[in-house]
């Protein structure tokens, strides 16, 4: 299976490590200027979240 469809959400997560990784190299003086400047931040995007829940019995162990 190929991946051909990346989530908004997902995209700003990278792209948000890859723009602390390039503003360390700005500071080290590796490379002169940010690349990520002229890129937007995309609109995150409602995602449906599953949340698991254990219903707890009240366990009374064997006397």
């Amino acid at each position: 299976m190929r991946l051909t469809k990346v989530g908004r959400n997902t995209t700003n997560a990278y792209m948000s490590v890859f723009r602390q990784h390039f503003n360390k190299l700005v500071v080290k003086g590796v490379i002169e200027t940010l690349p990520f400047i002229s890129f937007k931040i995309i609109e995150e995007e409602d995602s449906e979240q599953t949340t698991l829940t254990i219903g707890f019995a009240f366990y009374t162990p064997p006397a």
